[in-house]
């Protein structure tokens, strides 16, 4: 299953589908801050940064935005793609154990973490303490990753909030460590604005759909069940399309294998971006593609484990819609099962 497959599956599919389920408010891509080199080592200047309604944090001058969905936000380097630096977050549902982990225990969670979705050749822990950010008790830990021409040096703080899980990662690659003495007071400037409740799982607004796969999910009213070759399932309209496919654990060896390893493996055979877990619990990666005819797709691509199976979910949209169905998407994905 090769990235190009997918996009040819996409492209003809959006050019079959005649059925209009809803049609999001009209968009413009939006247009990127100009990018600036800092002017000093140690960039004294900051500016606020509201991610979403759910936290607000100081920035270093320069910083682009270039991912803003429900749970996920990252922020590159005025100096990319030379330099590798980033910020980002990540919401996840809430896991207390972290809490109570060893330093052996957390290094071999992050060790499987970055297994299944880390190009770095080599990990090495440094530090690993608790602290207390925004009144919320924090893991954190101080560790670099070695890839093939470069070093990142980074500070992780976990915190575990009223039904959150917000991950914090200030990664400074840049040859000097231009970004390293910001980076490590950074967390200091954060305030947490989404602490109650957690993620809900609400369809109450949405339609059961039940294909001939065996799937079940929710999503937006107006989708048809279409065929699509080469997928085992296919929903969609003129503005969205989902396609499913199964990989049989039995019969291709993966009996043994985890979600995460299946990942990894997916993502070293198409190419794919690393895999994260979205608020939902979902292990997903994003990407875009582009047809013949110039038009582009923001893809979602989400895995899903069953007792026989592992199955993969894409679920895309033409770039215009992307900011409605990046929010949309993952809480269709979370209610996929089998049955």
């Amino acid at each position: 299953m090769k990235k190009h497959c997918l996009l040819l599956a996409l492209c003809l599919m959006l050019s079959i589908c005649t059925a209009c389920s809803k049609t999001p408010a009209e968009t413009t891509a939006p247009s990127l801050p100009p990018v600036t080199a800092p002017q000093e080592t140690v960039p004294p200047v900051t500016e606020p940064l509201l991610g979403n309604g759910k936290f607000t944090m100081e920035l270093p001058k320069g910083f682009v935005e270039t991912e803003n969905s429900a749970s996920r936000w990252v922020y590159l380097s005025p100096n990319a793609p030379e330099d590798h630096s980033l910020v980002s977050v990540e919401l996840v549902p809430m896991d207390e154990e972290i809490l109570s982990m060893s330093t052996a225990e957390y290094k071999q969670r992050i060790d499987v973490t970055l297994t299944g979705t880390s190009q770095a050749k080599r990990f090495k822990l440094i530090d690993l303490w608790q602290e207390d950010v925004d009144g919320f008790p924090a893991v954190v830990s101080e560790y670099n990753l070695v890839y093939d021409d470069y070093i990142s040096h980074i500070y992780r703080y976990e915190i575990v909030c009223k039904g959150f899980h917000y991950v914090f990662t200030f990664d400074d690659a840049s040859d000097g460590n231009d970004w390293l003495e910001h980076f490590s007071t950074m967390i200091d400037s954060v305030k947490l604005a989404h602490t109650e409740g957690g993620t809900e799982l609400n369809f109450s607004e949405m339609t059961e759909y039940t294909l001939d796969c065996g799937l079940h999910l929710f999503a937006e009213a107006g989708l048809m069940e279409l065929e699509a070759y080469g997928f085992r399932g296919c929903l969609g309209s003129r503005n969205c399309i989902l396609l499913f496919l199964s990989d049989d654990k039995q019969a291709n060896n993966l009996a043994d294998m985890r979600l995460e390893d299946y990942a990894q493996l997916l993502r070293q055979n198409n190419d794919l971006d690393a895999f994260s877990r979205d608020a939902y619990n979902n292990l997903y990666t994003s990407f875009r593609t582009t047809d013949e005819d110039g038009n582009e797709y923001y893809n979602m691509l989400f895995l899903k484990e069953t007792e026989g199976a592992f199955w993969v979910c894409q679920m895309a949209c033409p770039t215009v819609f992307q900011e409605s169905y990046q929010r949309e998407f993952p809480l269709w994905a979370s209610s996929i099962t089998q049955g």
